[in-house]
């Protein structure tokens, strides 16, 4: 029987390989070896700075050559050996892309070894979907680490948006407020990305957000007044500003998304 650590090892020498052999870092690979093909690429990415291109790759090639292996044998320390799989290239495959590009920015990073780790594990490899490494893909660091925090505070969390009010009808001024604090302090933290934050999970398809009905738990919205936008439009706003109660849920899709990588959601 072959032992997990040099099973893992194994496993490590076929991602490196398929590393090599994916599209994006072979093609990265020819550019940094070839210059006419490096000019070529520039002018087709409306003069994307070469030395920016080839900088990504360098570092991309570090990393794997001299940490990628640590890192995946952290995340997969608790895999029995029996369980331990090779996972399917269509999720490993991204996966090394994405890391490629974003391995030094830890939400991220933290978020693509999860899901290789799930899909090496061959008791849940099935909830490893291909459609997962790209979602990560289309999130900042920022959003991963406020996404990881709304999973934690379960499936269903109280959002709002601030209205105003005058003679001639209701308009929305923000929209998809949420508490977010400082998890040192407590105190609210301002967000302006926040909205553009939660547009992008809605168009992802990770949660739904309604303002047709809200939570009726005691207190459970007691935070929007102190939050830092109806302060500021409080204070600029003539007419008055009303607060519209919401519902943010994590979908179907959204729940396994976050069990993927590692959270699982509270009910």
């Amino acid at each position: 029987m072959v032992s997990g650590m040099s099973k893992k090892s194994e496993i490590v020498e076929k991602f490196v390989d398929l590393a090599a052999k994916s599209p994006e870092l072979t093609e990265a690979g020819q550019t940094v070896a070839k210059s006419t093909l490096t000019i070529a690429k520039a002018v087709d990415n409306c003069l994307l700075p070469i030395a920016a291109v080839n900088f990504a790759f360098d570092k991309a090639k570090k990393y794997y050559e001299n940490r990628f292996q640590k890192d995946l044998e952290e995340v997969t320390k608790d895999i029995p050996a029996d369980n331990l799989i090779e996972p399917k290239a269509s999720v490993a495959a991204p996966v090394l892309q994405g890391l490629a590009f974003s391995h030094e920015e830890l939400d991220l990073k933290i978020m693509y070894l999860q899901l290789l780790n799930t899909a090496m594990d061959g008791r849940k490899a099935g909830s490893a979907h291909p459609a997962y490494a790209q979602i990560i893909r289309q999130l900042t660091s920022d959003e991963a680490r406020l996404l990881n925090q709304v999973i934690d505070a379960g499936p269903r969390i109280p959002i709002v948006m601030l209205t105003e009010r005058s003679e001639i009808g209701i308009r929305t001024i923000r929209k998809h407020i949420i508490e977010y604090v400082d998890l040192g302090t407590g105190e609210q933290i301002a967000a302006p990305q926040l909205p553009a934050m939660i547009d992008n999970w809605m168009r992802l398809g990770l949660v739904s957000v309604t303002y047709d009905s809200h939570l009726v738990a005691k207190g459970v919205y007691d935070w929007a007044q102190s939050r830092p936008e109806y302060i500021e439009f409080k204070k600029k706003v003539e007419k008055k500003v009303e607060i519209k109660k919401g519902i943010m849920e994590l979908t179907a899709f959204g729940s396994s998304f976050a069990i993927a990588v590692g959270k699982n959601p509270r009910s």
